[in-house]
């Protein structure tokens, strides 16, 4: 089975998976093959060289509306994890003010900025593309008037910033670590600052992967679920920056992985951003409430594409939500003594959608 995954943070459940042995225990020989970027995820997917891929939020949504060339229609059968997800700002922009989305809205209206801002994301059926657009409107901005949005490549993010391509990123991490490790930005703020506790990435297949393959696809969710489950575990956060780090699968240096995972609330964002975050806030969660493939999650990334005129008003956004997800073969995955599911009130910002069949 080849499982495709960005090289990021979001993807330690699937290393995991495969270095603790989960997927071996699940009688799966798993290859995990790490892709460029969206693009090259969704096209080898929809080619059938993936089996599956821990992909975008919006990778089902697109592919059943036949957008951004999905060619193949997808189904999300979990969630992977919530939050996770930085704003980074230019040097620049650092050293004029802004400490948050208010004061960078007041630069941008003072008019002192020669050019329009640049700010960027990695793909326009990312939830950070959404999340970018709330945070810049949160400080008054247009997203689509008052700065320039672009996409690029996550990769190549702190590069980028670097070279003064972009003023401002919304990536997932740990890109936003290494630029503000290496001086090139100031890792400003956390999504979950925009959104506390929002949806990330989903594990998706093939229509045609559940016909033909459902008792291994379940198998390989109980596998993941377990990898989530480690991933949590506070205990397991020095094993698991050292696995991430030796198994070469992010690509990135040692502190750079160690910091990232270590993000909590005083250790990242400006003093002012810091000082807002209430009690209980998290930077990133794998528990269990947070791998349960909800339509409520999917219709929170339908709505934004309503909102910001990318979608009719007149969409189904519960029928759409439910041909982008398969529940069933989550429920199968858990429905043992050993994989006893833990619910929790995380999602109170859902609906109670609950699981689609």
């Amino acid at each position: 089975m080849r499982i495709g995954f960005v090289r990021l943070i979001d993807a330690a459940p699937l290393i995991v998976a495969l270095e603790q042995g989960y997927f071996f225990q699940e009688g799966l020989q798993v290859v995990l093959e790490p892709q460029f970027d969206w693009v090259s995820l969704r096209d080898n997917i929809s080619m059938g060289f993936l089996d599956a891929a821990l992909a975008a939020l919006g990778s089902p949504i697109m592919s059943q509306l036949g957008r951004a060339g999905f060619v193949e229609p997808l189904v999300g059968v979990m969630n992977v994890g919530a939050g996770g997800d930085s704003i980074v700002i230019s040097r620049d922009l650092a050293q004029a003010g802004v400490v948050n989305a208010a004061t960078l809205g007041e630069l941008v209206r003072s008019r002192r900025q020669s050019r329009k801002l640049i700010c960027a994301h990695p793909s326009p059926y990312s939830a950070n593309h959404y999340l970018l657009r709330e945070w810049l409107s949160q400080g008054g901005l247009n997203p689509d008037h008052d700065v320039q949005l672009t996409q690029i490549t996550t990769a190549q993010a702190a590069d980028h910033l670097a070279r003064h391509y972009v003023d401002v990123f919304c990536i997932a991490e740990p890109w936003g670590t290494l630029a503000d490790q290496s001086g090139w930005g100031k890792l400003l703020s956390a999504t979950t600052d925009v959104m506390a506790d929002h949806p990330e990435k989903m594990l998706v297949v093939t229509e045609a992967f559940t016909q033909t393959s459902g008792e291994e696809l379940a198998r390989m969710i109980r596998a993941v679920l377990k990898g989530c489950r480690y991933c949590q575990d506070p205990s397991n956060a020095g094993e698991l920056a050292r696995l991430l780090f030796q198994s070469g699968y992010l690509n990135q240096e040692a502190q750079v992985i160690e910091a990232s995972l270590a993000i909590d609330a005083q250790s990242a964002g400006s003093e002012v951003v810091k000082q807002s975050r209430q009690a209980g806030w998290r930077f990133r969660s794998w528990a269990d409430e947070f791998c349960c493939p909800s339509a409520a999650t999917v219709g929170w990334f339908i709505k934004q594409m309503v909102r910001w005129g990318e979608l009719s008003d007149q969409v189904d956004v519960d029928q759409l939500s439910r041909r982008c997800l398969r529940g069933e073969f989550f429920r199968q995955a858990v429905n043992s003594p050993d994989m006893a599911f833990v619910s929790g009130a995380g999602l109170s910002w859902l609906s109670a959608a609950g699981t689609p069949g």
